[in-house]
């Protein structure tokens, strides 16, 4: 009878000992892949955290296309409130930048035209409602960071009161036109959008500060001042004058004393109207505490 030789023991510690190293490289090794794949997927969200237009703190205002709906929701985080300005897709409206008049829900293709579709929209949007609007969401395109989704979602469920909804084609009593090629569009008054625009979004914090507001048109384009004042005006702000200037480039803030450098309004103004330009000077001329200078960078496309 033939016995079988043993494996000697040091040689089962020794393969045991190259198993268990074995699997601590690759454990190591999978550590690091996934270090790796967190550092990569926390700068991408880094990255794209960047480009937020939202703090959480002060309104906003998007602009939402979806199919046949199409709607302006407003945080207001001072009020605590969302307001929800339901509109139709075929409201004709005047697009700005010489494009004439367009149904409002077609008013983003017509700018991807020209890789500005969302732009085109949000300023469309702003000049017909006479209300600041920096978002928009257009089926998967949008500008909003998914930092400013969660924002937004955590002032929606955690932080605002109620979100009322405003039906601005009932409300402000749009008529209804057809066109020539048959197709029927909806008609609004410039008046009764703004009186309702003015009701729900009055804003106390620039009505308690008092200050007169004076918008100088610089740009060379007839319009802009009246366009400009709509907005603030919406607002509660108190317009005190509205005239042309010498043309400019770049558009400004112009405040009496430095104290209104951080008020409310001007805070305001110059994140409607896109403004880093401030500065203090005399503005008794313009009977005004704040100067609103809106030039031609106001009107690029």
């Amino acid at each position: 009878m033939i016995r079988s030789k043993k494996t000697p023991r040091w040689k089962k510690e020794q393969k045991k000992r190259k198993k268990q190293l074995n699997r601590a490289q690759m454990a190591l090794g999978i550590g690091f892949l996934v270090f790796l794949i967190s550092l990569v997927g926390i700068n991408y969200l880094w990255q794209k955290a960047k480009n937020s237009i939202w703090n959480g703190k002060s309104r906003l205002a998007v602009v939402i296309v979806n199919n046949d709906l199409l709607k302006v929701d407003v945080a207001v985080p001072n009020q605590k409130t969302i307001l929800s300005f339901k509109l139709k897709d075929n409201v004709l409206v005047k697009v700005p930048f010489e494009f004439g008049n367009y149904q409002l829900g077609k008013v983003f293709e017509l700018g991807k035209l020209e890789d500005q579709g969302g732009f085109l929209l949000t300023r469309t949007s702003q000049d017909f409602l006479g209300l600041g609007i920096k978002g928009y969401q257009v089926g998967r395109f949008t500008n909003l960071s998914w930092l400013d989704k969660l924002r937004w979602w955590w002032f929606d469920k955690m932080i605002s009161d109620q979100t009322t909804k405003i039906n601005l084609v009932e409300e402000a009593s749009f008529s209804t036109e057809a066109q020539v090629d048959g197709s029927v569009v909806y008609l609004g008054s410039q008046i009764l959008i703004d009186d309702l625009v003015n009701e729900y979004l009055f804003d106390e914090e620039i009505v308690n500060e008092g200050l007169g507001i004076a918008v100088i048109n610089i740009s060379g384009k007839a319009g802009v001042a009246q366009t400009a004042s709509r907005i603030i005006s919406n607002l509660g702000g108190e317009i005190r004058m509205l005239d042309n200037g010498d043309l400019n480039e770049k558009s400004s803030i112009l405040v009496s004393e430095k104290k209104w450098l951080n008020s409310k309004t001007v805070e305001k103004l110059a994140r409607d109207f896109n403004i880093t330009k401030l500065a203090i000077g005399d503005t008794s001329e313009f009977r005004a505490e704040i100067v609103l200078k809106i030039a031609k960078d106001y009107l690029k496309f």
